[in-house]
């Protein structure tokens, strides 16, 4: 069945929501997908890039794994508006054609993408409409991709640092859904049915559950008419979209984990509470994370791979919806103990707690990260990349507004984060010891 498209204009079907630098967002009131339109002209290219609202987070116990699972369905085969079902998956005519594309799993969403000339925008779209509704799951598509994710998650377990941060962020959360790998357990993806992936897909898979980015060298207009084109027929989600609302309980008291495990290298980690991405003190608690270990005029490379004590530090801090987890990451050098690089890195925060950092050294870290911000950002794809990490936030509008949000971050910003967040009463210590 030919596709109609609706000739006049199209424009009263998207309400705007907000408009935030460069980028617009728009409420389809057809079936209540949200739309975030940026352009750039002279790119050459444009990028779909389709945001669900479903991660790891939404996950039960028992059906781990799950979402990561649909990253690799939704490249099988689908059924048309019409119900018949589609000769080859619909990614493949456009990856013949040139398409980049590809999809990720994460904690707070799972996203899609396509990267194309802007001729071809009504067939990535076209794409997207038919993977949101009209995926098939049948055991003859779904076995293969259940063994595909096993292996896969064979590989993760075999990593020194993936065991680690296992251990870790499932004593850090006791009852939230982030105290469990994206991937899952490999005792969960093995027992997943085709069932408990459309029961899945029919609770998060809809219109009114999405963001639909698209940026580069087209139209707004143009973006309109294709996208009435392509989703009208889909109606939103028949029952509420399920929202998980678990507060986890504090953390009180100082723990530690101790693993021993047959590798070649030992890892060292302090982890901390985290802020939601949206509240203002994440960006302090980057900015304090990024003075302490990054680069070599950080105290902590001076103070550990300097000396020999340590090969390598880093630090990390996730984008999430819900408070989350910081964590300095230390392996640690042949001679000395994790005891000892952890009494540095303590060391370190407490006296970043109870001193201001001079202005030339926030001046550097600040010029970095914005820097760094900037670069992440060049085109059309990099800009919708780091997009949908700001959009599972809960507020897209941060990602305009963090270079502002840095530039006002002050040396007392850092130390009463420092102060309030590095805590040594809320450190979890995790040691992975490697053995001959």
């Amino acid at each position: 069945m030919k596709k109609t498209i609706n000739k006049n204009s199209t424009a009263i079907y998207f309400k705007k929501q907000a408009v935030a630098g460069t980028i617009e967002e728009y409420l389809y009131t057809k079936n209540g997908l949200r739309v975030l339109f940026a352009h750039i002209p002279n790119c050459n290219t444009v990028v779909t890039n389709i945001v669900y609202l479903v991660g790891s987070r939404h996950e039960v116990p028992g059906k781990t794994g799950i979402a990561h699972m649909f990253e690799h369905m939704l490249f099988k085969d689908t059924k048309d508006r019409d119900g018949k079902r589609s000769l080859v998956p619909r990614h493949i005519p456009l990856q013949n054609k040139g398409a980049l594309l590809n999809a990720s799993t994460w904690t707070d969403r799972t996203n899609y993408y396509f990267v194309m000339p802007p001729e071809y925008l009504d067939e990535m779209l076209s794409a997207e409409a038919e993977r949101m509704r009209g995926l098939i799951l049948t055991p003859k598509e779904f076995r293969p991709e259940q063994q595909n994710v096993l292996s896969e998650y064979e590989m993760y377990a075999s990593r020194p640092d993936f065991i680690l941060d296992s251990a870790l962020t499932s004593h850090a959360f006791i009852s939230h859904g982030y105290g469990h790998d994206t991937i899952g357990f490999k005792s969960d993806i093995e027992r997943l049915t085709c069932d408990d992936l459309q029961a899945f897909y029919d609770t998060y898979y809809w219109p009114n559950n999405a963001y639909l980015v698209v940026a580069g060298d087209i139209s707004r207009e143009e973006v309109f008419r294709l996208v009435d084109a392509n989703f009208a027929h889909i109606p939103s989600s028949p029952k509420a979209i399920p929202q998980t609302t678990i507060i986890e309980p504090p953390r009180t008291g100082r723990q530690t984990i101790e693993i021993q495990r047959q590798n070649p290298v030992t890892l060292t980690t302090l982890c901390y509470p985290a802020p939601r991405a949206r509240d203002r003190e994440w960006v302090i608690a980057d900015l304090a994370l990024t003075y302490l270990t990054a680069g070599k005029l950080s105290p902590l490379y001076k103070k550990l791979v300097d000396t020999h004590k340590a090969s390598a530090v880093h630090a990390s801090l996730m984008l999430s919806y819900d408070p989350s987890l910081m964590s300095i990451e230390v392996t640690v050098s042949r001679g000395t103990t994790p005891t000892e690089v952890q009494s540095i890195v303590l060391k370190e925060i407490n006296h970043l707690s109870t001193h201001t950092i001079k202005e030339k050294d926030l001046t550097r870290i600040k010029n970095k990260m914005i820097a760094d911000t900037l670069y992440a950002r060049d085109g059309a794809q990099a800009l919708a990349h780091e997009l949908t990490e700001f959009i599972a936030s809960g507020d897209w509008k941060k990602y305009t507004q963090i270079i502002e949000e840095v530039a006002r971050v002050t040396p007392e910003d850092i130390q009463k984060c420092a102060h309030a967040w590095l805590n040594a009463d809320t450190v979890l210590i995790g040691t992975l010891t490697g053995t001959p």
